[in-house]
Formats: C-alpha cells, sequence, structure tokens
C-alpha cells in the first residue's frame, strides 16, 4: 500500500490532469461522477498518508527490550547495507592488563551518568554499545537517542513507548555532531535580548534525564561519547570540544564522570585486523598483521576502513596497498570516486553544503543539489544529470555517503565556494519536496530556516516556514520558527498569532512562550502581557537563563529596577558563561551609579565575548563617568579595531583624547566620526559638535534631538560627551535640570 501511495506522490500533479480530462470527455454522466469519485477518493487517501507520514514517530530514542539486539541497532542502524557491519567486528581488549568494560561498568554504577572521550576512530561507540549490550543481557532496557530534535522534557512516563520498564540505560553517541547545531538555537539581539529557535540540546537533555530520574526513583544510567579533539580541522568551525559548549552548559556536563579512552596497544590492533579478516573471509597478506599495526594511526577505524576496502575490491589487503592514516584512507576514497565517476566531486560537494546549511541527507536532496552545483548549459547538464545519479548510487553503496563518518567528506580536495548562492535554490527545492517526502524533510525545513535567518533572508525564511506550517499544521516548532520569522519582517500580529498557536498545540513550550513574550515587549509594548508571557516560560522552565535575562530586560524599561536587578542575578546564576547577562546586569547598576559593582561585571563580559564590540561601551563609558578616561584608551582601541565603520568607537576616541589634552589625536578621531556620521542622527552629531567645540552646531542639533520622541533626557544629564556644554544655559533650557 505504501507503494502505491508513493506512486500517486510521485505522479499526482499528471494524474490529475488525466482525471479531469477523462471526466470531462463523459460529461456529466454516470461514467463521468464515477471518475471524479475515485479521484476524490484517491486524493483523501493520499492526504491522510502524507499526514501520517509528517507525523511519525515523535519519540526520540529507540527503545531495546532486554536481551535485544543491542549491538546491531546502536551500530548499524545508519549503515544496513555495509559489506563490513560494525557489529560483526570482534570486540578486542584494547590495553593488556586493563578491562574497560570493567572499568567503565564502575564507574557507571558509581556515578550513573558517563561520557567517554577520545579523539576520532578509538572505539568510543564500541565501548559503549558494548556496555549497553552487557546491561540489556542483565534486564536493562536501552533508550539509543537518534532524533535529538525531539528531546524535550516528558510530562509523564511515556509508558505507550517504553512499556514498563524502570530500569533504563541511555545511550547518547555522537555528542559532538548531535549538537553541532547549537549555535543556530540562540538568536541574540543588539540589545542583548534573546529569541530562541529551541532551547539547546545540552539544557533539554539534562531536563529529560532529571524527569526520567524522577520516574524512576534514580533507577537510570547515562553513557555518552564524544570527540575531544581541541584543534580545529577547519579555521572557520568549531573544534569538537568547542561544539560540546562545556563551560556554557557546565551544569550538564558536571553530572558526567568523564573516561578517557586509551589508544589501543599494537598487538590489539594487530589482534583486530587477523581476527576481523578471518571471520570475514577478506583475504590478508600472511606476515603482515604486525607491520600494518605498527604502521597504522592508532585507531581501530582505519584498520576496518581498509579491510573493507579489500572487501568490497575483492582484494588482498597487505603492507604494500595498507593506507597508515584514517585522514589517508578518506582521501583516497575521493580520488578512486572521482577517478571512476569525475561527477563524484558534485555529490561531495553537495554532501558538504547541505550538511553546512542544514539540510538533511537524503538521495533526494543530494541529488538536485550536486546538478545545481555542477551547472552547465542545457546539453551539459543533461549529461551530467545521468552522471551524478550513477555517481550517487556507487558512493551510497561504497562509501555510505549520506551517513558520512567523522572526515571523510572534509578530505575532500575544495570546498564549495560562497554557499549563499545557492540558498535560494535550496529553499525552491524543499518547497518542492514538500508535498511528497512528508515528514522526512521537517527538520530540514527547520535548520535551514535558520540558515536563512542568520544570512538574513527573511522573505525566503518566511516563505519556507509557511509551506511546512501549511503542510504539517500540527508542527508546534515550525509554528515558533516561522513567528520569529514574520516579526523581522515587521508582521508582528502575524508573529504573535504563530507564537500564540504553537502555544496551543504545546502547551509547554517554553521557547515560544519566551519569544512572545520578546514580541509583546520590544516590538508592541504591552508590558503587562510581556511580563505573563516571560513568567509562564520560566515556570514551565526553572532553569530558563534566556527568559530570565529578557525578563530583566523588560523589567529595567518598566522602571522596576529591583526586579530587574533580581532577574538578571538569577539569570546569571543559571548561565555564569552568559556575557549578555552580565552586561545588562552592569548597565543598570552603572545608570544607579553603583559603579564599582558594575565594572567587574562589564570586564566579565569582555573577557566572556571579547570579539564582541557592543561588550566594550559600557565599561568605557563607566571609566570616563569615573574620570578614568586614560584606562578608556585600550578598550577604545580594541573596540574601534573590532568595529572599524561604526560612528561611536571614533567619537569616543575624539572625546577622550580631548578630555588628556591630545589635540592632534582629537581632530584625527573626531574627523573619522563625522566621516561616519549619518544625517540628522541629531543627538550624536550633537556630541561631535560638542567635542568639536562647535558649541552653537551642538546645542541646534541637540535641540532638534530632544523633539523627538526618544529622547532620553537622563541620559544626556550624565553623557560625558556632552560635559563640554553642560555648563551653558541653553543645556538645563533644553534638557531640564
Amino acid at each position: 500500500m505504501e507503494s502505491f501511495f508513493r506512486w500517486l506522490v510521485d505522479n499526482k500533479d499528471p494524474l490529475e490532469l488525466l482525471f479531469k480530462i477523462v471526466a470531462a470527455l463523459f460529461g456529466s454522466g454516470v461514467v463521468g461522477t464515477l471518475i471524479v469519485a475515485i479521484y476524490r477518493g484517491a486524493s483523501w487517501l493520499y492526504r491522510q498518508w502524507r499526514l501520517r507520514q509528517f507525523r511519525g514517530n515523535t519519540f526520540p530514542f529507540d527503545v531495546i527490550k532486554p536481551n535485544g539486539d543491542v549491538l546491531r541497532a546502536i551500530l548499524d542502524a545508519e549503515n544496513v547495507n555495509d559489506p563490513l557491519p560494525a557489529s560483526s567486528v570482534p570486540y578486542t581488549t584494547r590495553v593488556q592488563g586493563q578491562d574497560t568494560q570493567h572499568d567503565l561498568e564502575s564507574l557507571l554504577n558509581d556515578k550513573q551518568w558517563v561520557l567517554i572521550l577520545a579523539r576520532t576512530g578509538l572505539g568510543k561507540t564500541r565501548e559503549a554499545a558494548e556496555l549497553a549490550r552487557h546491561l540489556n543481557q542483565l534486564g536493562w532496557t536501552v533508550l539509543n537517542l537518534t532524533r535529538t530534535e525531539l528531546v524535550t522534557e516528558p510530562a509523564t512516563f511515556p509508558r505507550d513507548n517504553i512499556g514498563t520498564d524502570r530500569k533504563l540505560l541511555f545511550v547518547l553517541d555522537d555528542l559532538n555532531r548531535k549538537m553541532s547545531r547549537g549555535k543556530q538555537e540562540r538568536l541574540t539581539r543588539p540589545g542583548d535580548t534573546a529569541q530562541q529557535i529551541q532551547i539547546a540540546l545540552q539544557e533539554r537533555l539534562q531536563r529529560t534525564l532529571v524527569a526520567y530520574e524522577k520516574f524512576c526513583s534514580g533507577e537510570i544510567r547515562v553513557i555518552a561519547t564524544a570527540r575531544d579533539e581541541t584543534e580545529r580541522e577547519r579555521p572557520d568551525e568549531p573544534s569538537e570540544w568547542e561544539k560540546l559548549e562545556w563551560d556554557t552548559y557546565s551544569a550538564f556536563w558536571k553530572r558526567f564522570a568523564l573516561y578517557r579512552l586509551e589508544s589501543p596497544q599494537v598487538a590489539a590492533q594487530a589482534s583486530i585486523l587477523e581476527i576481523t579478516a578471518k571471520e570475514a573471509a577478506i583475504p590478508l597478506e600472511a606476515g603482515d598483521e604486525d607491520y600494518i599495526a605498527r604502521h597504522n594511526d592508532g585507531t581501530f577505524r582505519n584498520l576496518i576502513e581498509n579491510l573493507k576496502a579489500a572487501k568490497i575490491t575483492n582484494t588482498k589487503l597487505s603492507r604494500q596497498n595498507f593506507i597508515p592514516t584514517l585522514q589517508g584512507t578518506w582521501e583516497e576514497r575521493y580520488r578512486e570516486a572521482v577517478t571512476r565517476y569525475p561527477a563524484a566531486r558534485y555529490v561531495y560537494d553537495a554532501v558538504d553544503l547541505l550538511r553546512t546549511v542544514g539540510i538533511d541527507l537524503y538521495d533526494f536532496t543530494v541529488e538536485p543539489t550536486a546538478r545545481l552545483i555542477a551547472g552547465g548549459n542545457f546539453i551539459e547538464q543533461l549529461w551530467r544529470r545521468f552522471q551524478i545519479h550513477y555517481a550517487l548510487g556507487h558512493l551510497i553503496n561504497s562509501q555510505h555517503i549520506l551517513t558520512p563518518s567523522d572526515g571523510q567528506i572534509e578530505a575532500k580536495e575544495t570546498r564549495v565556494m560562497n554557499p549563499q548562492q545557492y540558498l535560494l535554490p535550496l529553499t525552491n527545492l524543499l518547497v518542492r519536496l514538500g508535498d511528497s517526502r512528508g515528514g522526512k524533510i521537517v527538520e530540514s525545513f527547520l535548520s535551514f530556516g535558520v540558515t536563512l535567518y542568520e544570512t538574513k533572508q527573511f522573505q525566503n525564511a518566511v516563505q519556507l516556514m509557511e509551506h511546512a506550517a501549511r503542510l504539517n499544521p500540527g508542527e508546534f516548532r515550525v509554528l515558533n520558527n516561522f513567528g520569529v520569522f514574520l516579526a523581522e519582517l515587521a508582521r508582528y500580529p502575524d508573529a504573535e498569532a504563530a507564537y500564540r498557536k504553537a502555544i496551543e498545540l504545546n502547551p509547554n513550550y517554553a521557547t515560544a512562550y519566551n519569544n512572545l513574550g520578546l514580541l509583546l515587549h520590544e516590538k508592541l509594548q504591552r508590558y503587562p502581557d510581556a511580563e505573563a508571557a516571560y513568567r509562564k516560560a520560566i515556570e514551565l522552565n526553572p532553569n530558563y537563563a534566556t527568559a530570565y535575562n529578557n525578563l530583566g530586560n523588560l523589567l529595567d524599561d518598566m522602571q522596576r529596577y529591583p526586579d530587574a536587578e533580581a532577574a538578571y542575578r538569577k539569570a546569571i546564576e543559571l548561565n555564569p558563561n552568559d556575557a549578555a547577562a552580565y552586561g545588562n546586569l552592569a548597565y543598570l547598576l552603572r545608570t544607579q551609579e553603583r559603579f564599582a559593582e558594575a565594572e567587574p561585571l562589564y570586564r566579565r563580559a569582555i573577557e566572556l565575548d571579547p570579539e564582541n564590540p557592543n561588550r566594550y561601551v559600557g565599561l568605557v563609558l563607566l571609566l570616563r563617568q569615573t574620570e578614568r578616561a586614560a584606562d578608556a584608551l585600550p578598550l577604545l582601541e580594541k573596540w574601534s579595531s573590532l568595529a572599524p565603520n561604526d560612528f561611536d568607537p571614533f567619537l569616543a576616541l575624539a572625546a577622550v583624547h580631548k578630555k588628556l589634552g591630545h589635540q592632534d589625536k582629537m581632530k584625527k578621531f573626531a574627523a573619522r566620526a563625522r566621516e561616519l556620521s549619518k544625517p540628522e542622527d541629531w543627538y550624536n552629531l550633537a556630541c561631535l559638535e560638542s567635542i568639536c567645540g562647535n558649541i552653537d552646531a551642538a546645542f541646534e542639533n541637540l535641540r532638534r534631538a530632544a523633539q523627538e520622541k526618544d529622547f532620553d533626557r537622563e541620559h544626556a544629564k550624565r553623557d560625558p560627551d556632552l560635559e563640554w556644554i553642560r555648563d551653558d544655559a541653553r543645556f538645563k533650557e533644553i534638557v531640564g535640570e
């Protein structure tokens, strides 16, 4: 039946036309009526099938009951047609005299949560899977995390998914990759308030696992794996360690006991090579085991990949054709693929591009993307269409290109240049795929929508989410993102409606309450409603640091300063590495002239976020307000280097040098500020003329600024840029006493 529906989907448009033509030929007779009824019935069945496809499985874990096939479920789930399945490779003791499994089990029983750390290729997943298999045989139900986007704190124990078992072992494998999109989840605004696409996985996992601890009276265990390389593979991408955001989410990571996996000894490598080759019937040159093991890069993965290549090509593995490093193995795989199928380079580039922009890897997403990258005239496109199709089929079967291993895609010779040029065509591709591919691409809609948002393609992001919402009206995450993107286009009523619909679908969705609060606060100035939304977000998630920070900004705007201070301090308590909360609290204290308290907070914000020019503004003002202009100079130099085309740092540099009696430097920086100034920016122009000694021009600009509704008289009274005109009677006339 599913194949019938798939056929209907793929041929929906021509079938519709055919039915209408036949019905028209038969007129309004019985046959015509019957044909129309058949068509409508088939269309209804298709719509119902499509809705079921979208709903899918909403449980984030694969459940493996006691005495299940744990190794196959964890190790082979993504590569079911692997010529050398990971589960078929025998487990080997990596260090003589050391029982890694015993050590891990003891640590797990003692600490409950264990994180296995090692560089890629050393067998982290295998160690976790072996321990899970052992405990599964002892009666533990294994919950293997496979759908991170669905992780959310359960309100009740999910009996329908798990059954009545209460001895649960959670397996969280390859956390670096699962958390690599964390940077997309929080979208910070210039005013240091933040809306969110979704709460970070670290926070959601912590709340979810703690909930299960309560449900099961503490009878749960967590075994996780992660890479620990600190060097970046690419300069513009975070290292594997940075992806974990250890400091930002310290409360989550501190729950784990760490187990650093040792590299396997040469004897262990030789043993696994010999045994695996024998059991998999892979020819291995006699006596070469020790040589290969000694020259291997120390990873089990490279040995297995060499054996796999020998099996696929039906050749004997020997010291002559052995590739000694995992990086070299991936590079050789790429060269072989491109030599056999020149169009394979487009497939590699497509995989690289899709992972960069957040679109999941399927044959139906990779193939059209490869054609897009290949380009060419009509004849070239037609020819490459077939080349790419066959190259992709080869790479899926031989290299599992849709589930690439760490470092596999990075081994290609070049990167896709200017990924932004492909964003609009990829938007159109996802819209076309939406009707025919159901729930398979919902996550691509969400993550690619964030990419469009981050590149300020708001109209395309709205188009994408509008289509996703129409296809799947019950998906609250789509509606939340839709609201975020609509707000950027100033469609505030529509954004509010989207947030409220998301909340209606999921009343426990704290993220949507936070975003609704931000909209009501910053865009609609409905302060009481905004406060209610923020507080509801906090009620649903008491550890929601972002909502506390946003609430603090609202309470500051409402002049409820003690309450604002308490909210900021709570945000810092919950997330002591959030520079925005430190900066906001410091601003509040500085405006109350609590300079001694504010200064260390400003410095902590800079320490946490040193490349953000906005972090320097408040501390520079504080130092100038406390007559420490010379101390402000190093900060101003850093600020201006980070924002060389911004007016503010050069205005401040001119003012500080004037204060210090450096007239030549004052004139230099004032001239640069004037170049960067904007017409009718009356307040800043008043400050500039004040510094330059053009008193009449300063007051003329200040008078115009005072006529604007957002003029801040209290700030003007203490602004150090206006100190040279503050004693003039005209200042009090314009600004007040």
